[in-house]
């Protein structure tokens, strides 16, 4: 029986380690347009993901550009990177400090702005827009400003969508459930009710992702993240054909999540908090749970 995990805290992002080769390019496939000639590269650490790595060296949301660059290396499943890989970030890495000046000057700009016309983007949520625009209101106001153009479920935001940004929107006042308004609503019955309650399940990755963000502390999200990751790659009806586990957290047997609600076969937010509770009860903490992950493959 495994032991009760210790509390890891997470990384600093300051610790991680770049190479770049003089005169000398690394041995990694060049694909979508990174330059090989700059032979950037960074060496991956524990509880480290593609979409961090991408999103730290310039490329934004576009974790899948830096995954084809690197696809001989890291192999076919981009969600299993390892410790001690090394990754060709090409000129990326030269160029991130100028990047990161002209992110400041773009800040600055938005923010003398009051609003600002934004489209979101792949894998972005309502906090992370907010957070970009230094909201006062949190994702909250973003999500009240717009809940015409996001709909429902605040949870489910759809890329390409419009939104108006207030840059200086203040708290709201009125409770917002993140996982769809709709689930407090009721046409009557005990049907009506269903109904509402479906609704509100989150049902893209990004849906998903904005959900557990919600649930798991902030300082638990990457670690909590990493292990959804490579057990189901974030798709709440995953079936490992041989053992029978189920869902976000592979949990075997699935009916074992019924203890955080009868829904656990199909609301992805019932298997979050389930994974959470499980962690912390078994592991002490998301990252505790981790940690004996990298060590022996499951948890």
């Amino acid at each position: 029986m495994a032991g009760t995990g210790t509390r890891r805290a997470p990384k600093s992002r300051s610790t991680r380690r770049y190479a770049a080769a003089a005169g000398v390019g690394i041995a990694l496939p060049v694909a979508g347009g990174i330059a090989a000639t700059a032979a950037h590269a960074y060496t991956v650490e524990k509880g480290d993901t593609l979409s961090e790595i991408a999103e730290d060296n310039g490329f934004g949301p576009d974790w899948q550009r830096l995954y084809e660059a690197n696809k001989e290396a890291v192999g076919d499943n981009p969600h299993l990177i390892l410790p001690g890989q090394e990754l060709d970030l090409g000129d990326k890495k030269a160029e991130s400090k100028p990047a990161e000046a002209d992110q400041t000057a773009a800040k600055t700009e938005q923010k003398q702005q009051r609003y600002v016309e934004h489209t979101v983007g792949a894998g972005e949520t309502l906090a992370k827009i907010a957070a970009k625009y230094d909201v006062p209101g949190g994702w909250q106001r973003v999500y009240v400003d717009n809940e015409k153009a996001i709909g429902e479920n605040p949870a489910a935001l759809k890329v390409g969508t419009e939104l108006r940004v207030d840059t200086q929107g203040g708290k709201v006042d009125k409770s917002i459930d993140p996982n769809g308004s709709s689930a407090s609503k009721s046409s009557g019955g005990s049907g009506g009710a269903t109904e509402a309650s479906q609704a509100s399940v989150p049902t893209t990755e990004s849906g998903i992702q904005a959900a557990a963000r919600e649930i798991v502390p902030a300082d638990q999200f990457t670690c909590f993240s990493s292990i959804v990751e490579r057990e189901s790659g974030w798709d709440h009806t995953a079936t490992n054909p041989s053992s029978g586990a189920y869902g976000l957290m592979q949990a075997l047997p699935g009916e074992k999540m019924a203890t955080a609600g009868a829904d656990w076969r199909t609301n992805p937010v019932t298997q979050i908090k389930w994974g959470l509770d499980y962690m912390n009860d078994r592991y002490g903490s998301p990252c505790g749970a981790w940690e004996f992950w990298q060590a022996n493959n499951w948890y």
